[in-house]
């Protein structure tokens, strides 16, 4: 009978030893194994040692006081399954942190369209001051041009020029800003 008990509280030795060593290296509530939880920092502080299941009980308490008829979707849904025995609302094998990882995923994705967006758009823009150049140049060209000829046609038959040397200059060097 002695060597019984001594098996029996060897035996519990065990299954408690095994039990705080799942704890130290799983989460409670999702299974996960805490390694997992090195790419997400400060998540595995929050659930060492089954932490996140005392949320979870106080949510079953918070239901089992709450009136069923005030109950919201979420607050519904878990009541009946877990009424009906069904755990599939548990987050087994799961990981919130790894589902905010996708999402992190969908806004780099968007972040990334966003920058493709302003890459097109400031091509764009390279073009549209290029255009905008070669137009004040041609501008430029055809002002230079008509103001010369009508200097031109002031030299020979009259005594006084339309565009003098300092209009000209002047007007030059303005249209060089653009060119």
């Amino acid at each position: 009978i002695q060597g019984q008990i001594i098996d029996a509280f060897a035996e519990k030795r065990n299954l408690d030893f095994y039990l705080k060593e799942d704890l130290e290296k799983k989460c409670f509530v999702s299974s996960i194994d805490r390694f997992m939880f090195n790419a997400y920092p400060g998540e595995w502080e929050k659930r060492r040692g089954g932490k996140y299941a005392w949320n979870y009980l106080l949510f079953f308490t918070y239901l089992a006081d709450k009136d069923e008829e005030e109950y919201n979707g979420l607050e519904n849904d878990v009541s009946q399954a877990f009424e009906n025995g069904d755990i599939g609302f548990l987050p087994i094998e799961q990981l919130a942190a790894r589902q905010r990882g996708e999402i992190e995923a969908d806004e780099r994705e968007t972040t990334r369209d966003v920058l493709d967006r302003v890459d097109s758009l400031t091509t764009r823009v390279t073009q549209l001051e290029n255009d905008l150049t070669k137009a004040v140049e041609n501008s430029t060209n055809t002002i230079l041009q008509a103001l010369g000829s009508t200097a031109h046609a002031g030299r020979r038959g009259s005594t006084t020029s339309v565009a003098g040397p300092g209009v000209m200059s002047g007007f030059t060097s303005y249209a060089g800003q653009y060119v």
